[in-house]
């Protein structure tokens, strides 16, 4: 494939990094653990001997992605190739999202392949590290490989490492001295958000999320971690991806909502005070209360659940809607509030025309909506 090419690392170290340079060194990982590199069934911090070791690939045993910021070393040339096409495909799309044009790369992510398939597997699925130079910071991607690709678990270790990637621009290599993070309903939400825009989204889902009021209060949302998040069965993960998405969404569409998006992207990973404290300085003109935000939530949920007119019902979906629509309510003489099926029209309806205009047009524009979807 043309759009690849394979890294150099003879004289010169990968990713540009000149002979001469000062030793990599390793800060603390982003990860609380990793996986060991050479021993199975271990979460140890990494050493920079170790590190070191963990990227002594054969030169026939890396590439690098067509948009430059991903290289992929270790595992089968088909492997390689799948993973640097969906990293930049991933990459695109989030950009996109925000609505940015694809930047320069100012900081490399290497993807590193450990393992093979029906090896035992390791202390972590997915790792991040962060390695600087005295020119650069270098991000890292650790994925063991013995259970093969998890392609959602990769398309969220994407997203991490891109959102690192914005938090370390225009830094000096080593000045950041905490660990990066990235909170797992923004990465989430973002997925979904990207799903929705591309029309992929499950209106359902969230029509079934929001008639139960919600798995997630905000403050829930805000503190699920990684590992809680992947221990939870598939019902409950949809459901937080579904909320994670509004929450996302629903910051996007805010009036200059994909700039100030982006510009909270770009502090996520090195901010270290309260969530809502970051959301109301990049978003002040939603007032962001826990109230009016928890609002702002619930009107994007409640909006993503709405059926559109083209959506066809199912037979029970249609009695239900047609009796719904066929119950007529109206007030009596005495102002107390009746309803009435069509049935009990007759007889019971008000004597004034207006009085029974009112209580019929509902009913007739139900049932012109319902036409469209039964």
């Amino acid at each position: 494939m043309s759009g690849f090419r394979p890294w150099v690392l003879g004289g010169c170290l990968i990713l540009g990094i000149a002979v001469g340079d000062e030793p990599r060194k390793a800060i603390p990982l982003l990860d609380i653990e990793a996986i060991d590199p050479t021993e199975q069934g271990t979460a140890e911090v990494w050493t920079e001997v170790e590190a070191e070791q963990a990227v002594e690939f054969p030169r026939d045993q890396r590439v690098r992605s067509e948009s430059g910021q991903f290289g992929v070393n270790g595992g089968q040339g088909a492997q390689r190739a799948s993973i640097a096409i969906q990293a930049d495909d991933v990459r695109r799309r989030f950009n996109a999202l925000l609505d940015q044009a694809d930047a320069p790369v100012s900081v490399p992510i290497e993807i590193l392949l450990h393992g093979k398939p029906g090896d035992p597997p390791r202390a972590r699925p997915v790792a991040h590290e962060l390695r600087y130079t005295a020119d650069t910071y270098l991000l890292r991607i650790h994925v063991d490989f013995s259970r093969g690709l998890d392609r959602e678990r990769m398309e969220g270790a994407l997203i991490r490492g891109l959102l690192f990637q914005r938090a370390l621009q225009g830094k000096e290599p080593g000045s950041v001295k905490t660990a990066l993070k990235a909170p797992v309903w923004l990465v989430q939400g973002i997925i979904e958000a990207d799903a929705w825009r591309q029309g992929r989204g499950d209106r359902k889902l969230y029509e079934g999320v929001f008639q139960q009021g919600g798995r997630y209060t905000l403050d829930q949302l805000f503190a699920v971690g990684e590992e809680e998040f992947w221990r939870s069965d598939g019902v409950s993960r949809a459901m937080f991806r579904a909320q994670s998405g509004a929450m996302v969404m629903a910051l996007i569409e805010q009036p200059q909502g994909k700039e100030a998006f982006a510009g909270f992207c770009d502090e996520v990973a090195v901010f270290e005070g309260e969530m809502p404290i970051l959301l109301r300085t990049h978003f002040p003109e939603m007032n962001l209360s826990e109230k009016s935000l928890a609002k702002w939530w619930a009107l994007t949920m409640a909006r993503l659940a709405e059926a559109p007119i083209t959506e066809v019902m199912n037979v029970m979906e249609t009695e239900r809607a047609l009796a719904d629509a066929l119950m007529l309510h109206f007030r009596d003489e005495e102002g107390i509030s009746v309803n009435v099926t069509l049935e009990e029209w007759q007889g019971a309806d008000p004597e004034e025309a207006s009085a029974r205009y009112a209580a019929v047009r509902p009913a007739q524009d139900a049932l012109n909506r319902l036409s469209y979807r039964c």
